[in-house]
């Protein structure tokens, strides 16, 4: 049970890690496919990559330390179990000898029930995600169960001199079986459960206050990830700085703030200038565009792009985090006005539009020109 709990732990922690590196691609997914976030199915995808991390956790975790006896302390019998239905010759001799009651909650007994349930949300996820008939979802859990008892049979594919956890044949058995279960659960529950692919809406309307916010955090997230990024990579290449003196402590310091406004100027300055819709790569996944407030049609112009960035994140390497009090004051003027501008879009002479009604507008006059020839 304690195992169980661990590779629990570890499944979430690898969720908290998938979450910030898949969000931003998934909400513009989300965004082209239907035009909006659609509850039910960010539920479901959420499901689907926590199952991921689980499938992971449970297959290869804990890893055990590698000491120079490791494989002469295992029989070659921990390798690999063969014979068919043996789980079920284990749990019958657990009930002669200890009783019913007690083999109900043996980890024999446990470890079957376990291995039927773990795979029930496969099923349930190919009967209503994916719409999977029986044979598929039947042949797919049979192939992500193989998969699994490979990898562990094998020492995660060699990586380890010999396997640390064993292979059963009757954990294909019992994992098909909880495919199956799924399945026709799945089945049960289709005319009950939401679609999982709604109806796109055609996203021409202004973007609300939510959705702009949304942007403006992914496109916080993808800056910090940013930088973090550099930083390791920096302190990677040249090691880590010797002692906690005052000038080490203000070099890291000077470092940092480089650092802090190279990634400003990449990704908020340079990369919208290069695009045609002028986005962040927030904006960008929130299918929004950055257009003159004018009127006129049309993309912003460079000069806008700068303004966006120096009143959005040039407080950063200066400030640091009293930089929030600045979003704060950006927010503060979207609510006032009833445009839900903010003090960035004023300043910049900027307005955000959808992209489709952008891409709408950027064909129109080529298709007036084109009519009048």
């Amino acid at each position: 049970m304690h195992t169980w709990l661990l590779e629990a732990e570890i499944a979430l922690l690898f969720f908290a890690i998938l979450i910030p590196l898949l969000l931003a691609p998934w909400i513009d997914r989300q965004y082209r496919r239907f035009g909006r976030i659609a509850g039910w199915p960010a539920f479901i995808s959420a499901a689907t990559a926590l199952y991921v991390c689980a499938l992971v956790a449970f297959t290869m975790f804990p890893l055990p330390d590698e000491t120079p006896t490791f494989c002469a302390d295992r029989p070659r019998r921990d390798y690999w179990q063969t014979n068919p239905f043996g789980s079920l010759e284990d749990i019958v001799a657990k009930v002669e000898s200890s009783g019913l009651s007690a083999t109900l909650t043996s980890p024999v007994f446990l470890q079957v029930v376990f291995n039927v349930v773990f795979f029930v949300p496969l099923g349930i996820l190919l009967a209503h995600r994916w719409r999977r008939g029986l044979l598929p979802t039947v042949g797919i859990s049979l192939a992500v169960s193989l998969a699994i008892e490979s990898t562990q049979g094998t020492g995660v594919w060699g990586i380890y001199p010999c396997p640390y956890r064993l292979a059963d044949v009757d954990d294909l058995i019992t994992n098909t079986l909880g495919g199956l279960l799924g399945w026709v659960i799945g089945r049960l529950l289709n005319p009950v459960l939401p679609d999982p692919r709604p109806q796109p809406s055609p996203d021409l309307d202004p973007p609300g206050l939510p959705r702009r916010i949304l942007a403006a955090g992914l496109d916080i997230l993808v800056y910090l990830l940013a930088t973090l990024a550099v930083v390791v990579l920096l302190d990677a290449s040249r090691g880590a700085l010797d002692g906690e003196s005052p000038a080490a402590i203000e070099g890291q310091f000077i470092g940092l703030g480089l650092v802090q406004a190279g990634v400003i100027l990449a990704l908020f300055m340079v990369l919208p200038a290069l695009r045609s819709d002028r986005a962040t790569p927030g904006i960008a996944s929130v299918d929004l565009a950055v257009v003159r407030a004018s009127g006129s049609a049309g993309s912003a112009a460079v000069w806008s792009v700068v303004v966006r960035a120096l009143v959005r994140f040039g407080p950063v390497p200066v400030v640091g985090p009293v930089w929030f009090a600045f979003g704060l004051i950006d927010l503060t003027c979207a609510l006032i006005r009833t445009d839900r501008r903010t003090l960035t879009d004023l300043l910049s002479g900027t307005v955000l539009i959808t992209l489709r009604r952008f891409h709408r507008e950027s064909t129109e006059p080529q298709q007036l020109a084109d009519a009048d020839r």
